[in-house]
């Protein structure tokens, strides 16, 4: 593609833009692989990068790495996860803040912070108090670092997943907002067409 017509890549932003941005979830584990897939999704016309740091080895998630990796995405938006390590047991959210924090600073635009982060809960939407308090302190320094913060609710119970109705789904949107999102993630399912209509219901209504 035409740089001219890529333009607006230069705003390191995941808002702003006429249309949704292609993000490409990046696959590798170690990091030839992953500057491999950096320079072939741009290649491609990738408008965003997005890279889950829980599925690298932990000697992958220093500076020194994602800074190189990120680096070699130029001006994209960049997207993190940090969900369950094999390195880190439940507990160690703290550890998985730091984490974020660490690839915010090193050159990632958006994070991902588990509406369930600190307290483990059903459809990863924690109302503990203490919970929610530090969530919000970690989104908060996110934007004092002039960076995006994305709020995620999985919704299941164990492996699967559930139906949400539109009603449902707002009220998680609203409570996300609440917490500092600039991007609310909400993920269900639909066994049904009349399943299926009403996850397209709430996407409207989330728009509106």
């Amino acid at each position: 593609m035409p740089e001219k017509e890529r333009d607006f890549r230069m705003i390191k932003s995941f808002f702003g833009h006429n249309h949704p941005l292609i993000t490409a979830l990046l696959q590798s584990k170690n990091k030839e692989g992953l500057l491999s897939e950096i320079s072939l999704c741009l290649q491609e016309g990738a408008d965003a990068i997005g890279l889950q740091l829980e599925t690298l080895p932990a000697s992958m998630r220093g500076e020194a790495v994602l800074s190189e990796l990120f680096g070699a995405a130029g001006d994209v938006p960049i997207y993190v996860t940090c969900y369950e390590c094999d390195d880190l047991v439940a507990e160690d959210d703290d550890a998985r803040a730091a984490t974020l924090l660490r690839a915010l600073y090193c050159g990632a635009t958006m994070a991902d912070i588990r509406c369930d982060m600190f307290c483990l809960s059903p459809y990863e939407m924690t109302d503990d108090p203490i919970a929610v308090g530090k969530q919000m302190a970690l989104a908060d320094e996110i934007h004092a670092m002039n960076k995006e913060v994305l709020f995620s609710c999985h919704v299941r119970n164990g492996r699967f997943f559930r139906f949400l109705t539109s009603e449902e789904v707002i009220a998680l949107a609203n409570e996300q907002k609440k917490r500092g999102a600039d991007m609310a993630k909400i993920v269900t399912r639909a066994d049904t067409d009349n399943e299926l209509s009403g996850n397209f219901e709430s996407i409207i209504r989330l728009r509106k």
